[in-house]
């Protein structure tokens, strides 16, 4: 013979109630036979019960029960051992500690098959509407991060949870059944607003799916404008677009610099940046061409392109122009007699030294894109190139090398907040977070974490990679 404890909802008015344990005895030689310790007392003791052993066994149970979930002892000293109505902290302790105690000593709880147990909560960013503005570097865009609480997979509406904020009782009615209430998702339901945050930080903590929430580590879901983004650029080398390569580029893009292109398109049309790693030789610059002619199709996003490269691949720029983008104007601004006064050409070519020197008078030109060739001479943030390389204005920005990562994550900080400032955070959060734990090892998961982040932000293609470029000549150092 066993005891257990069967729990039952009681006062309910249609929206709240109330759990009652009552004391259930079963028999050994027939599981299914069951009765309330009640009947027993009573005198009505069902077939296959012998009444005497059957009280004496509730009594010693009951009080040995009762030392270690005190709600018990209401029913160890009842004239009738029959149950006791919970309060919302016996409840709690039951659902922490008191369940696991009494299951020592062979008391097991027996919950109501239509009661639930499976609201859940978790953090969802972009649920509330925001006011929406040109791009994501507009400090003026937030987004509201907040709790969710679901039964199941269905997610609660916001008049479902008033009323759970309402609830004062352990036990709530929604959509049609009882649900018992963990009284941390009930304070959730309560304060379900956190904060509001940036739309980059959003975007970054809806592409990694994790957040620090109250000092811990948490799941969180998009929704919205904010999900369609995040499922729009989640894939940097695939993509829905049909864009085709501009009618005035004399030349025809391979089929991996086609999705490059739309590529390209898709994050500067956002407002985002981006960095075209692929190795050297695979075309980095005719596509970078294709993406200023295309954007000089739409009176939005027309206008010159800035060009910031070292002084070697000035000549190289000025050929690719002449044989890819024959109609468009090029002016150098490097040298003595250097100047952007009647500017008209579609693109200038500059160097890093240079734009360091006149960072000023570049800075009174509104870029329609800024390109950085060879973006590793800015890896050092601290530097003067590349402090002086942030200071421009530029719609759209994009940064090209082969090595986005030569000594360090660093270098890919570097390169990723000039393209996309506020994506990492500042260098020092950057690497406590990311830094340290991957390269030392620390924390494996880390790496794929980071990998969620920055994958939109950059196409990384080598020349071995299946599909690429196999009529291409080895890569040559």
């Amino acid at each position: 013979m066993r005891v257990s404890l069967r729990m039952e909802v009681v006062d309910g008015d249609g929206r709240n109630g109330s759990l009652r344990a009552v004391v259930q005895v079963h028999s050994l030689a027939e599981p299914a036979l069951a009765a309330d310790a009640a009947e027993l007392w009573r005198g009505a003791v069902p077939a296959g019960f012998d009444g005497t052993d059957a009280r004496a066994e509730v009594t010693s149970t009951v009080r040995r029960a009762a030392r270690v979930w005190a709600p018990l002892r209401y029913v160890r000293d009842a004239d009738i051992p029959d149950g006791v109505v919970l309060t919302d902290a016996d409840v709690e302790e039951l659902r922490e500690e008191g369940a696991g105690r009494l299951a020592a000593l062979g008391v097991a709880i027996e919950w109501p098959e239509d009661l639930s147990r499976g609201l859940v909560a978790r953090t969802i960013i972009g649920a509330r509407p925001a006011p929406l503005h040109e791009t994501f570097f507009s400090v003026e865009r937030v987004l509201s991060f907040d709790w969710q609480l679901a039964l199941g997979d269905e997610v609660l509406t916001d008049a479902e949870m008033d009323q759970l904020a309402e609830s004062q009782r352990p036990v709530v009615r929604l959509r049609d059944r009882w649900v018992l209430m963990d009284p941390m998702v009930m304070a959730k339901a309560r304060a379900r607003e956190l904060e509001s945050l940036t739309a980059i930080d959003a975007l970054g903590i809806a592409l990694t799916g994790t957040a620090t929430v109250e000092g811990e580590s948490a799941e969180v879901a998009s929704s919205g404008w904010l999900e369609s983004i995040r499922a729009r650029i989640a894939d940097p080398d695939g993509g829905e677009e049909k864009l085709e390569q501009p009618v005035e580029l004399a030349g025809t893009l391979r089929d991996y610099q086609l999705r490059g292109l739309r590529w390209l398109h898709r994050m500067t049309s956002l407002g985002l940046g981006a960095c075209l790693a692929d190795d050297m030789g695979l075309g980095k610059t005719i596509t970078v061409l294709a993406l200023h002619l295309h954007r000089q199709h739409d009176p939005a996003t027309a206008g010159p392109t800035l060009v910031v490269c070292p002084a070697s691949l000035l000549g190289n720029w000025e050929r690719e122009i002449e044989r890819f983008a024959p109609g468009c104007s090029v002016r150098r601004f490097h040298g003595p007699e250097r100047s952007l006064a009647g500017l008209k050409e579609d693109f200038v070519l500059t160097t890093y030294a240079t734009m360091r020197l006149d960072a000023g008078e570049l800075q009174d030109v509104r870029w329609a894109l800024t390109i950085a060739d060879e973006a590793q001479h800015v890896k050092n943030p601290r530097s003067g190139t590349a402090k002086s390389l942030r200071t421009i204005p530029s719609a759209a920005r994009v940064a090209l090398t082969g090595t986005p990562v030569e000594n360090n994550l660093s270098d890919l900080w570097a390169i990723l907040d000039w393209t996309t400032p506020g994506l990492l955070g500042s260098l020092t959060a950057f690497r406590n977070r990311w830094a340290k734990p991957i390269e030392s090892g620390e924390d494996p998961e880390a790496a794929g974490r980071l990998s969620r982040l920055v994958r939109p932000f950059l196409l990384r293609r080598r020349k071995a990679d299946p599909g690429i470029a196999p009529e291409l000549p080895p890569k040559t150092e």
